[in-house]
């Protein structure tokens, strides 16, 4: 088995390998059988000659910055506070959120003046306990949010990989698609899709995910584009490395970064893009939980019982802080510039 020390001497020297190639992770580079290959022809990516790919350090690293940094440990302890209580909602919420209490509707929250200290956030219109319902609405949320960004990114990277790589007519044909799906806007997309089929959770994450991923596409294609002229790209089409293994177990291992940025805060937006599908109707259907259908039963009462409005927005405001807090976090880890 002939190797190639990627950290001694470069000359032109020709070199016969008789095993399947590995580039990255180790500092040695193992050709394919009967295959050459010129020293001088597999650059370094790093002084030392190192070939191999920069990529975001280990869960420790994590660990330590958020550790050390104030916005990151306090963006990480509510976000994983939120996703505990959205997880184990049976356990967290006080009531069913369906359950009725007709003696005590609209009841003000317990610290308000005629408050009931069993209604800790007060109840809605027909005596269903708000703080319940709240919590499993933040269920409903983040479930439907994780999933639209999770089919956003696997689509939008798919195009942005391929369209990057490969170029000319396919990247021509991937980016015009990309573009008709940006140039139609996400409200007049819901309302042609959710009135015309059952809005269930299934449709209204499809629904979010076809607003988002050609924001991936776009990203992605970007990185491509600048990580195909890299050494170790280089080095794999030197020893004859196929296309789908660059892209896959190699290039894609370099965008993780711009992926962790752009989902973190797209899990946001998705956040804030639910709740207006279900306050005009077209989202999570009653009687299921929703934030957006709690705030829209809710605005029948703004003057009288303004909590049952209010108190969504406020879940919803706590939510995305969290969410921005632990992205820029998480932006400013992986990008040394920020730092």
């Amino acid at each position: 088995m002939s190797h190639l020390d990627a950290r001694g001497t470069r000359d032109n020297d020709l070199v016969v390998g008789d095993a399947v190639p590995t580039l990255v992770g180790n500092d040695a580079l193992t050709l394919e059988p009967n295959q050459a290959v010129l020293v001088a022809d597999v650059p370094p990516s790093r002084p030392d000659g190192d070939v191999s790919v920069a990529v975001p350090g280990g869960v420790g690293d994590i660990l330590q910055t958020v550790v050390t940094n104030k916005s990151a440990a306090v963006g990480a302890i509510l976000t994983a506070l939120l996703l505990f209580t959205a997880i184990a909602a049976n356990l967290v919420a006080p009531y069913d959120p369906s359950k009725q209490t007709p003696a005590a509707r609209l009841a003000p929250p317990a610290f308000m003046p005629g408050g009931r200290a069993e209604f800790l956030l007060g109840t809605d219109g027909v005596g269903r306990d708000l703080l319940s319902r709240l919590i499993y609405g933040l269920r409903i949320s983040l479930a439907v949010s994780f999933s639209a960004v999770l089919l956003a990114i696997v689509v939008g990277v798919l195009f942005g990989l391929f369209a990057g790589y490969f170029g000319g007519w396919v990247d021509a044909i991937l980016m015009r698609i990309t573009d008709i799906q940006l140039g139609i806007p996400f409200v007049v997309l819901a309302l042609a899709v959710l009135a015309t089929v059952k809005p269930t959770p299934p449709v209204i994450v499809v629904v979010l995910s076809l607003s988002a991923w050609p924001i991936y596409a776009r990203v992605i294609r970007a990185t491509v584009l600048a990580e195909k002229g890299a050494d170790y790209v280089l080095a794999a089409r030197a020893v004859g490395a196929r296309p789908g293994r660059i892209i896959f177990n190699y290039i894609a291992r370099n965008i993780l970064p711009p992926i962790l940025i752009v989902g973190t805060i797209d899990i946001a937006t998705m956040v804030i893009w639910e709740a207006l599908l279900g306050f005009i109707g077209i989202g999570i259907q009653p009687p299921t939980p929703s934030w957006g259908n709690i705030m829209a039963d809710g605005k029948e009462y703004i003057l009288t019982a303004w909590w049952v409005a209010v108190e969504p927005g406020v879940a919803i405001f706590i939510t995305l802080f969290s969410l921005n807090l632990l992205g820029d976090s998480l932006q400013k880890y992986i990008d040394p510039r920020l730092r």
